[in-house]
């Protein structure tokens, strides 16, 4: 990331879960902020990291009316978009939320038309359909992987 953005300062990590990957980022950038649908999960996150903001929002249509250096979607957390037309959002939020000559960062997991039978992977990484349902995985999310 600073090989293509050198000084960069700020970050937001969407999608951020309980703060895992957040709390990482804080000590490489003066700026590191997060964003979470989750209630529960932004109380883990503001729990775990003192002073450090946790913005409710959805990837699919926040807007909180600053610029990063570097917005970040980890944990295949695109994947979960039920549908191209979510992804599209998504992805238009992300670059909503950069910075002129800033860098996204994402995992996206697959789209909704990448599999044969044409349901969305999400599906089959969802936590309610998986046996981990309800205790967060390494990316902080219940039923992550």
């Amino acid at each position: 990331m600073f090989e293509r953005r050198p000084g960069a300062r700020s970050v937001l990590d969407v999608a951020c879960g309980t703060g895992a990957h957040l709390r990482r980022l804080r000590e490489h950038f003066p700026v590191a902020e997060g964003l979470e649908l989750s209630g529960t999960m932004r109380e883990i996150a503001a729990a775990r990291l003192p002073g450090s903001t946790v913005h409710r929002g959805d990837m699919r249509d926040f807007d909180l009316g600053t610029e990063y250096d570097a917005v970040l979607c980890m944990c295949f957390s695109m994947g979960y978009m039920a549908s191209t037309v979510e992804l599209a959002a998504a992805a238009r939020s992300l670059a909503r939320a950069l910075a002129p000559g800033g860098v996204v960062v994402a995992e996206p997991g697959g789209s909704p038309s990448s599999s044969s039978t044409g349901s969305s992977p999400a599906a089959s990484r969802s936590p309610t359909a998986s046996s981990s349902a309800g205790s967060p995985g390494r990316c902080g999310r219940a039923g992550a992987r």
